[in-house]
Order: structure tokens, then sequence, then C-alpha cells
């Protein structure tokens, strides 16, 4: 039979390991006690992931958001859409029309000494401003009637 032996001390472990995870976070559980044998595998710890799972939730909604738009382009406008934008290009043209003829009042107005300069500006100033308007609605319009008119 072998001898006993009784001793009182210190056990330390021979390797000791570092544990981190690969992002930041809160401990939400420990899953061992200091000291506890542990197997490959083993869950140690679960961090919050309440700000993780908000963004997945996000973006499964703004994807959504973007299928529902791939799905409108492919399937072309509604005839109410093309409608509005063709009148939103004849009102532009319209304001167009007008500041085209205020601008060259002005320019007359102008190099005759009657206008000021700042008077002079404004109304350069309004006509490119609605001549970019203008173009603008004459792009969404023909990208609105170029794809097809879904019912």
């Amino acid at each position: 039979m072998a001898p006993d032996l009784n001793a009182t001390g210190y056990i330390v472990a021979h390797h000791e390991i570092q544990v981190a995870s690969k992002v930041s976070g809160k401990v939400a559980w420990i899953g061992v006690d200091e000291g506890s044998a542990v197997k490959r595998g083993e869950v140690l710890v679960r961090l919050e992931d309440t700000e993780y799972r908000a963004q997945v939730e996000q973006a499964k909604g703004n994807l959504a958001n973007l299928e529902a738009k791939l799905l409108e382009l492919e399937h072309g406008s509604r005839p109410e859409e093309v409608t509005q934008a063709h009148a939103n290009l004849l009102q532009a043209q319209a304001d167009l029309t007008n500041s085209s003829l205020s601008f060259d009042r002005s320019n007359s107005l102008y190099r005759n000494g009657i206008i000021s300069r700042q008077d002079f500006d404004a109304a350069q100033y309004n006509y490119k401003d609605l001549e970019a308007i203008a173009a603008i609605g004459c792009a969404v319009a023909a990208r609105l009637i170029a794809i097809a008119v879904r019912t």
C-alpha cells in the first residue's frame, strides 16, 4: 500500500492563458468559475449583444427597402408618376421662359444704366437657377418615361 501524503499549500497552474474577445462589450454571462476545467470550444463568457442585434435588424430593414426600390425600378413607373413628372417639367419650362424674358429685360436695363449691378445679378442668378431646375426636370421625366410604365 502506498503511503498517504498530507500537505497544505497552493496549486499553481503550469500554463496561464489570456482570454480576449474580438469585440469589446459588457459581459452578460460567465459560464465557468475561476479555476474550473474547460474543454476546447466551450463557451466561457457571453457579451451583451443588444446593440449588435439592433444593427442587424437595421441592416435587414435597409436591405428590404433597397429590394423594394429595385423591384419598383425593374417594374417601371406608375402612370401617375409619369404624369406628375411631365407636369413638373412643363411648369419648370414655363418658369424658365419667364425668367429668360426677365433676364433679357434686366440685361438691357443694366446696359443702359437703369438698374444696379445687384438687380442684374439677381435676375441672372434666377435665370441660371431655373435653367438648372428645368434640366433636372427634363432628366427625371425622360427617365420615368423611358422605364416601362407599370400599373
